[in-house]
């Protein structure tokens, strides 16, 4: 089928399948690339947002019942239609609600929460009426392993224009700028490009971070536990280049530094900042353990990139942080560790001294010389660069203190 008999068509294409015909809004070769995707992920849960007339519904859920696959499936249209009760009869959840908080970019719907959350394997669909945002959106809830697809996808609009409008697909409402930052921030990579490209879909596959092994929370959140460690004396030692709004950058529970810069006079405020969402309740509890009325928060953000606040910080502090970071993402931590930093105001820093500190998570060692180095070459001046063994409970390691 052409284009032109496509769209005499009313825009649909019958395919024909399981002694069954399927009729959807696609280019006919897509039911193909979808089955072969279904057969080889293998997954246990499928969501599709933008059910329409049911036919790619119904096809996905009898690929998975000839194929003797047992997954799970939600459908969700806004629109109630006729044959939707067909469609609830072959054990598909069929929701008619629009299921996203489009306020804060979330899903509110508690069944498709629950039906997100979890470890099982998932393809999720994009097919609503807000493809770009459905795609951002869901690709939070994604874990490694899972696809995120959408349809209507030209990677630009001169590919479009030039190869795709008047002779294959005359809809775009997706394109990879749309979705660029998503898959940075979620860390979704290509999967079968041309393959899916050429039938109009985009597919992704989320793979794991980098920093996947980072994703814990430090034992012991328990401030008192914490009260003779290095990190606490350190904070003494230094407290007079502590002042004002405090950034602790990979703060994790905070009851280790962040919980013990409350108790400098000078401190205004204090922000944990950690790239796991997972530890802010924790971190929370911590602080408000502290009984302080000093104002303080937690931000979840990545400073292994680029990353600007909007108001400076009067001091940064970092504990044991640097040494998980991999080389190739070093010189942005320091530069958005200067970039977040008022003119003529301090970093401190401490991590272990070379490799004295054998630890499975650190892949990068430093000593006097090449802390030094780093920090300097994004514009800081060294106030003082040393092997720390000033402390009864903790030797080895590597402490500075930076100036802007």
């Amino acid at each position: 089928m052409n284009l032109q008999e496509y769209i005499q068509s009313g825009g649909r294409t019958s395919f024909y399948k399981f002694d069954r015909t399927f009729i959807a809004a696609q280019v006919p070769k897509a039911f193909e690339v979808i089955e072969e995707l279904i057969q080889e992920i293998k997954p246990e849960k499928i969501l599709e947002i933008g059910t329409a007339e049911g036919g790619l519904t119904s096809f996905i859920n009898y690929v998975g019942k000839m194929s003797n696959q047992k997954f799970k499936m939600i459908s969700t249209d806004i629109i109630e239609r006729p044959q939707y009760q067909d469609i609830r009869n072959e054990e598909v959840t069929l929701l008619v609600e629009d299921i996203f908080d489009w306020n804060n970019d979330t899903v509110k719907n508690p069944l498709v929460l629950e039906f997100l959350s979890g470890p099982s394997r998932k393809i999720i669909f994009c097919d609503g009426g807000n493809k770009a945002r459905e795609f951002r959106i869901l690709s939070k809830y994604l874990n490694p392993g899972d696809f995120i697809l959408a349809h209507d996808y030209i990677d630009n609009t001169e590919n479009f224009s030039k190869n795709f409008f008047d002779k294959i697909w005359n809809w775009m409402e997706i394109s990879e700028s749309d979705i660029s930052g998503a898959c940075e921030t979620y860390n979704l990579a290509d999967y079968k490009k041309e393959t899916f490209s050429n039938v109009v879909w985009v597919c992704k596959e989320k793979k794991p971070h980098k920093y996947a092994k980072e994703d814990y929370i430090t034992t012991q959140p328990v401030s008192s536990v914490w009260a003779n460690h290095a990190n606490v004396g350190i904070l003494n030692l230094y407290k007079d280049y502590i002042s004002g709004r405090v950034l602790d950058v990979g703060c994790n529970h905070g009851a280790s530094g962040t919980y013990w810069i409350l108790t400098n006079p000078s401190v205004t405020s204090v922000t944990g900042l950690d790239f796991q969402e997972q530890v802010k309740p924790v971190f929370l509890d911590v602080m408000s353990s502290s009984g302080t009325h000093i104002p303080y928060e937690f931000i979840a953000a990545d400073f292994t990139k680029p990353t600007k606040f909007s108001a400076k910080y009067d001091t940064i502090v970092s504990f044991h942080v640097l040494e998980h970071i991999w080389s190739d993402d070093v010189s942005i931590f320091a530069k958005n560790i200067y970039d977040n930093l008022k003119d003529e105001a301090y970093f401190i820093i401490s991590i272990p001294y070379k490799d004295f500190y054998d630890d499975p998570h650190h892949v990068a060692v430093y000593d006097e010389v090449s802390l030094r180095n780093i920090f300097e070459s994004v514009g800081f001046s060294t106030i003082e660069c040393l092997k720390d063994d000033r402390w009864p409970h903790e030797k080895n390691l590597l402490t500075a203190v930076f100036k802007k």
